[in-house]
């Protein structure tokens, strides 16, 4: 089949996790013998590869609907909630063709009215603002920001209507998504649901036998954009550890490293500066695999996530997993003390302990780290493209 993905940006894989996640599954699908294509509205930064797919146009360079006609497109893959799906069935009605369209949420439903919030322009406002463009905007989202509190769930809940009204299949990344999403738009059909999980991003698994050689490290893998990944809920618990003086071995023996870079990373280093944290580095944007190989420990402060793609990563590579439980899909990944820890939200000193054990005890990383490994297969690619395949052969 021919099988057209659309999304925001062009795609590599080290872009964010639905891009990589879109190459992963474009792979996955063209390995089985079907052809790929990718649709895209921004372009992204020179240094970063791009992924392969049969062919591709920015549409807003060209034309979307010619581009469907050559390539004889049979399905499309819309990896976001967005209206354009009305675009796609008035482009197939209009010129009678019979693809299906399937809208992908991967995130939490409602993660958006989640990180667009009053705290987050406020504290904009009051940082180093980059442009004169991006104050002003600042300031008219804190003045409009109690009609915006009003109208935007109304705008989304409409949002998710469409989506659902206009796709053939929405797929959810977990099954706790569909009555969350159902709830949210009123919906009585559920019948357009259907949930397939992340696949994982690597084909490989570490061999436990190696576990000996990882390092005393702790890692944190993320886009540093503190109101989605609070990332100095990280910091701050790895300060209540290493500021005890009865902690100076572990301070003298560990160390946090922080891959990612986003528009906080500045705000993070001044937090690591003014706590006085010598064993925290930050390694900016890199390919995570190696890191994950060589750490021990992995942790994840999310304000919410649609499913914490580097968890399956950590976990495929024996870096033991610490999240707080504020999503719901989290379940699906780690069981809480057989492949992870599970903490209480905002529960910074309970993370904190959580830590703290797994620092000391390395016969208890080693268990946790076999099992991490071992049930992070349920998610290898292949059995993630077979549900793929069963959904694109529907009749």
């Amino acid at each position: 089949m021919n099988i057209l993905f659309c999304n925001s940006f062009n795609v590599s894989e080290i872009k964010g996790g639905t891009e990589r996640i879109t190459a992963r599954i474009s792979k996955g699908l063209s390995d089985c013998g079907h052809h790929c294509f990718l649709a895209y509205k921004v372009e992204i930064e020179d240094t970063l590869p791009l992924s392969k797919f049969d062919d591709s146009i920015n549409v807003r360079e060209a034309s979307l609907e010619d581009f469907i006609l050559r390539h004889q497109i049979d399905v499309i893959i819309i990896q976001k909630m967005t209206r354009d799906v009305k675009l796609f069935c008035k482009i197939r009605k209009k010129n009678s063709l019979n693809y299906k369209i399937y809208s992908v949420l991967h995130f939490a439903p409602r993660f958006e009215e989640g990180i667009m919030n009053f705290t987050k322009a406020w504290n904009e406002l009051k940082g180093e603002t980059k442009s004169i463009k991006d104050g002003v905007k600042n300031i008219v989202r804190i003045i409009t920001y109690p009609i915006y509190k009003i109208c935007y769930p109304k705008r989304n809940r409409n949002l998710y209507k469409t989506v659902y009204n206009y796709s053939d299949k929405v797929v959810l990344l977990s099954n706790s998504f569909v009555d969350e999403y159902s709830d949210f738009c009123h919906l009585k059909d559920k019948s357009k649901f259907i949930v397939i999980p992340n696949a994982l991003s690597y084909d490989d698994f570490l061999p436990i036998e190696r576990f000996k050689e990882k390092k005393q490290q702790t890692l944190v893998v993320s886009r540093l954009v503190e109101s989605e990944k609070r990332v100095s809920l990280a910091i701050k618990a790895w300060d209540a550890i290493m500021r005890n003086k009865e902690n100076e071995r572990m301070r003298n023996e560990w160390s946090l490293k922080i891959v990612g870079a986003g528009p906080d990373e500045e705000y993070y280093k001044n937090l690591v500066k003014e706590l006085g944290l010598k064993n925290v580095e930050f390694c900016g944007r890199q390919q995570p695999k190696p890191y994950y190989e060589e750490s021990a420990i992995f942790l994840m402060t999310s304000f919410k996530e649609g499913w914490g793609l580097t968890l399956t990563e950590a976990q495929q590579f024996g870096c033991v997993p610490i999240a707080f439980n504020s999503f719901s899909s989290l379940k699906d990944i780690i069981t809480n003390g057989i492949n992870g820890y599970i903490v209480e939200e905002d529960n910074l000193n309970m993370f904190s302990m959580k830590l703290k054990t797994m620092l000391e005890n390395e016969k208890l990383r080693y268990g946790l780290a076999l099992n991490a490994i071992n049930t992070s297969k349920r998610y290898e690619l292949k059995r993630v493209i077979d549900k793929w395949e069963n959904l694109i052969n529907q009749k």
